[in-house]
């Protein structure tokens, strides 16, 4: 505005000027034809002639100044259009102006705006920064809980080898003491049988060697008597007996001495034996003693050897406790529902063009990016997240690596579904049912193999199989298909669990009796030839493991179902060009598999709505199985064949789906 209102100054004060300069000439003649008259009056006229000339000077004059008079008028004009312009132009400006400061109030409310967008970014990167740290956090949670179950496995296999240690240490150690007794018993007796045996030795010579000489006094006493008898008898023959009897007496008497030296040295000789024999009693005493005091010793081990391990088996009995926690929390951060993908292989070379990364996102998803190419030879690339993929050269086992975390939770009473989605023929039943290395099989023996693990916690199982399939939404007891009972589905909802009325149950006591039940049972499923496949399965297999365990250490019990599912054969009735009961087995299958994908979708809402599980046989069985606290796993096979392109991508677009699903608990 100061400087519009500077302008109109300097434009008048312009206006003024000209005014002004167009006056100051008439003024000045003016002033000069009043002197003239002034002088005319005071000088006399000199002549007529000059008066004359004067007049039409003055005429002349006159006329000059009308002329110009009319130029100032022109000039005023002008000076007023260019006023009147210059308002104009005034107008123009301050319009400007106007829509300048309109402008400025609009910029200045798109600053604000922008402030508000401004502030409302930061919060917007304040809260993915939260949710990122969060992220974070969860995955450092991840990791932690990673290094927990290491070390709880390290820990497990050091106090399993401690424990075998300390067992066979144990062992030998009363095989050792078992060993010393037995020698210790066998010495004692074989000493007591030596001494007793040569004190019995030693007084039966002693009274022997007596008894020889008491006969031998009383025959020289004997003897003396009669010689003293026949003294005075022989007195007269002495000294023919001296020159005859004497010499013999006196070898007798040497005789005599002999046999007395003879039996004194051997007396000496046994006496000597005998201290022998003290010195070793008392040797073997003292090693009994020393014996005795290694086994009081090897007694306290023993005695310091057993607590220890009731010890450590209290502390495994608490590991198994923490195991259980971390390994529920591990698998709740992983997803109550996984998607894994699988490629079937095949020999032809007519296959999709697909590709997958080897790379993990932020999201700890893998990538598969397929390419279609249309007959106008444009690309349209589709990328899909699952949680797995596996390309057509990955065996059984390396699938069942995966699965087999989800083995342990039914164990640890989850209730857990694993099934097989895909279009007929993409390699579902292989997958699930292959008697050698299928998922069934090998979470049979998985499941009995952990429960031997598991019994030196204090944990024991009992085992329980059903084995159903649903054929045109109507279910039959494959254990025993020729029975006519109705078949019911009840729910204990207080408890989460879910039976079959009237359908066969068997105890389960080997991997190998329970193999050979699937193979009779499986031969007894619902079979046909279609268009896509000369063997496909116009029924969804169930086969229901309820798994109950107790711990009579810490008195806890689990109960847990595992639901192993191998689903019909998803196809198009334009493809399949069905017909007759061919038609109502595909119409029923699509209407299951559409049943399903609605309560999937239904458990992914967060307004509380109704979940439809009772739209179809299949998902009101496992409604148990896929709400809640339940895990459930999905296998989407596909087929990498170019026919089947279309049919691959709605099996991927439908795996999305469920793969997306967070269940609100």
């Amino acid at each position: 505005m100061e400087h519009f209102d500077d302008i109109n100054t300097r434009l008048k004060e312009r206006l003024v000027a000209n005014v002004t300069n167009l006056k100051r000439p008439l003024d000045d003649n003016t002033n000069t034809v009043k002197m003239r008259k002034y002088q005319g009056s005071r000088l006399p006229m000199s002549s007529t002639s000059s008066d004359v000339s004067e007049a039409s000077r003055f005429r002349q004059l006159i006329a000059d100044k009308k002329a110009e008079l009319g130029n100032l008028k022109l000039s005023s004009m002008s000076v007023r259009n260019e006023i009147e312009t210059q308002n104009l132009e005034n107008f123009r400006i301050q319009a400007s102006f106007n829509d300048l400061e309109r402008t400025l109030h609009d910029v200045e409310l798109k600053t604000g705006e922008l402030t508000g967008y401004r502030d409302q970014s930061l919060e917007s990167l304040q809260k993915k920064y939260e949710l990122k740290t969060r992220e974070l956090g969860v995955r450092h949670q991840e990791r932690l809980n990673n290094i927990k179950e290491d070390i709880t496995r390290l820990v497990d296999e050091l106090l399993t080898e401690k424990q075998y240690k300390y067992e066979k240490q144990i062992l030998d150690l009363k095989n050792e003491i078992s060993g010393m007794v037995d020698e210790k018993e066998s010495v004692e007796s074989e000493l007591n049988k030596t001494l007793i045996l040569l004190k019995e030795t030693q007084h039966r010579e002693e009274l022997e060697a007596v008894g020889e000489l008491e006969e031998q006094c009383e025959k020289a006493r004997l003897e003396m008597e009669g010689i003293d008898k026949a003294i005075d008898a022989k007195r007269r023959e002495i000294e023919d007996i001296k020159l005859t009897r004497l010499p013999q007496l006196a070898k007798e008497c040497s005789r005599f001495t002999a046999l007395l030296d003879q039996l004194r040295a051997k007396n000496k000789d046994k006496q000597t034996e005998i201290d022998g024999l003290e010195r070793q009693i008392t040797s073997k005493k003292s090693k009994m003693t020393s014996l005795s005091t290694g086994s009081k010793e090897r007694a306290n081990e023993l005695h310091r050897l057993t607590f220890e391990i009731a010890r450590m088996r209290s502390e495994l009995v608490d590991q198994e406790s923490k195991r259980r926690k971390l390994h529920g929390q591990l698998q709740d951060l992983k997803g109550n529902i996984r998607v894994f993908c699988r490629v079937r292989s095949t020999p032809s070379q007519d296959l999709i063009q697909y590709k997958v990364p080897q790379d993990i996102n932020d999201d700890s998803k893998q990538d598969l990016l397929i390419t279609k190419t249309s007959y106008s030879n444009s690309n349209s690339t589709y990328r899909f997240l699952f949680d797995k993929i596996f390309q057509p050269d990955q065996p059984n086992e390396a699938i069942f690596e995966e699965l087999s975390q989800l083995i342990q939770c039914s164990l640890d009473g989850t209730n857990v579904c694993v099934f097989a989605y895909g279009q007929t023929g993409s390699g579902k039943t292989f997958t699930m049912s292959h008697p050698a290395n299928g998922m069934i099989p090998m979470s049979l023996m998985k499941i009995f193999n952990d429960i031997e693990d598991l019994k030196e916690k204090g944990w024991y199982y009992s085992i329980q199989g059903r084995f159903i399939e649903i054929y045109n939404e109507s279910i039959i007891d494959l254990l025993n298909p020729a029975t006519s009972d109705k078949h019911e589905i009840k729910h204990d909802d207080s408890m989460c669990r879910t039976s079959v009325t009237n359908v066969t149950t068997i105890d389960i006591t080997t991997p190998e009796q329970a193999n050979e039940i699937l193979g009779m049972a499986n031969k007894k499923r619902s079979t046909a030839a279609t268009k896509s496949n000369d063997h496909s399965s116009r029924s969804h297999s169930i086969f229901i493991i309820d798994i109950q365990g107790s711990n009579h250490l810490t008195s806890e019990s689990c109960c847990g179902t595992l639901n192993l599912i191998d689903l019909a054969g998803s196809e198009r009735l334009n493809n399949s060009r069905a017909e007759g009961d061919r038609l109502k087995e595909t119409q029923a299958i699509n209407k299951s598999l559409s049943c399903l994908g609605d309560v999937i979708y239904s458990l992914n809402l967060k307004d509380g709505s109704h979940i439809p599980y009772r739209n179809s046989k299949l998902t009101y069985l496992l409604k148990h199985s896929l709400g809640g606290n339940s895990k459930t796993l999905m296998f989407v096979n596909i087929s990498p064949l170019n026919k089947d392109l279309n049919e691959t991508i709605n099996s991927l677009r439908f795996a999305t789906k469920v793969n997306n699903t967070k269940i609100n608990k």
